[in-house]
């Protein structure tokens, strides 16, 4: 009995001793220190960079062309002219017609707004020898013998297109084959009739569209009823609210993402009521002064040998306008992935580099804020 208890204690003071080695590894790793158990991992990858750039692409902002847009009051049918002469004298004899040719557009995207189209004039001096025609598309529209007076007419819808003919002249004198039928029109107008909305269309090239910052709408208010004016592009809400006196509405690419390089449509309107809005204008912002910034970082020829697979982290803290972004290592250009904000990687390969002194160029067609980018390699 006596030997078998002095093996119990043996072993449980073995097991102590155990359990006491085993909490001393652990404690010495936690700590960081030597002792039993693995070591951590030396770390492969060599840091060759870190720095900030600031703002990549376009730095500034100024305006390409203004546009006006006029006045006219919303909430009220639109008249807009399509065409204006001052005067227009036309005869006609056996020697020849005196015939006036005009071709009249109207623009794709306010074609289905328009309601009616007018056509006016005044007769100022006729022999009354024939009869004054005019035709809208290859159909007569007006045909008979006008005396002095004023004129005018209603075209309906329907026979109204984008691109429109117009035609004026004087039937010739019929018996009186010795004389010439005479009309001399003064004012004569062509003018589109719309809704209450008043449309206003603008186009943008694609290099405007690719360096664009902003569009600007400005003008002034004159009479006024109580409500508000909304204002879209492209079918998009940019103002809706009471005006004052003089605004400025500024939109981006990021509040309209539908503008597109061609034609693009203003459209101001109201709930109830009108506004007189006076001096409209459109201003078109381009971004310039293109930012290229450089860096540089040493390779050693122990580096090079070493040298496994390059890394670039670029954080973009903002991205203030989309757009590609460009980099290059000794005027080597990088796949460089669409960025986003946030960190982004760029893996490179060792062809790239050269013993001494590597340059880094960062450039874009967007605007980017870069407050950190990391460079360097893993063995």
């Amino acid at each position: 009995m006596v030997i078998i208890k002095g093996v119990d204690e043996f072993v449980w003071v073995f097991i102590a001793a155990i359990i006491v080695l085993i909490i001393v590894a652990l404690v010495g790793l936690y700590m960081g220190g030597g002792g039993i158990g693995p070591v951590a991992p030396v770390s492969n990858y060599t840091l060759l960079g870190n720095f900030s750039l600031g703002r990549v692409g376009f730095t500034g902002s100024s305006p390409i062309r203004t546009e006006n847009i006029g006045s006219f009051i919303a909430g009220e049918p639109q008249v807009e002219s399509i065409k204006s002469v001052t005067e227009l004298g036309i005869a006609t004899s056996l020697i020849g017609i005196e015939r006036r040719e005009y071709t009249l557009g109207i623009q794709e995207e306010i074609l289905p707004a328009v309601r009616e189209v007018k056509i006016s004039f005044d007769v100022d001096e006729t022999n009354l020898y024939g009869n004054l025609v005019i035709k809208w598309n290859g159909k007569a529209v007006f045909n008979r013998k006008a005396s002095v007076g004023h004129y005018s007419l209603t075209l309906e819808k329907d026979i109204v297109k984008t691109a429109n003919s117009l035609e004026v002249y004087a039937e010739g004198p019929g018996l009186l084959f010795w004389a010439s039928s005479i009309y001399n029109l003064k004012d004569f107008r062509v003018n589109q009739v719309s809704g209450l909305a008043k449309l206003y269309p603008f186009s943008l090239s694609s290099g405007e569209l690719q360096t664009l910052d902003k569009g600007e709408i400005s003008f002034e208010l004159g009479k006024r009823d109580p409500g508000k004016l909304l204002i879209k592009v492209n079918g998009i809400t940019v103002y809706f609210k009471e005006p004052s006196l003089v605004e400025k509405i500024s939109f981006t690419y990021a509040d309209v993402p539908f503008l597109k390089a061609g034609n693009n449509l203003v459209v101001f309107s109201t709930e109830t009521g009108s506004f007189n809005i006076m001096d409209a204008e459109l201003s078109i912002y381009s971004l310039t002064n293109i930012q290229v910034r450089k860096r540089s970082f040493d390779m050693d020829s122990d580096m090079l040998e070493e040298f496994g697979i390059g890394i670039l982290e670029i954080r973009v803290g903002k991205i203030v306008k989309e757009g590609d972004f460009q980099v290059s290592i000794n005027r080597e250009d990088l796949a460089a992935p669409v960025m986003e904000e946030g960190m982004n990687r760029i893996i490179f390969g060792k062809n790239l580099l050269q013993e001494g002194r590597n340059d880094i160029e960062f450039s874009g067609t967007g605007a980017f804020d870069i407050p950190e980018v990391r460079i360097g390699f893993e063995k």
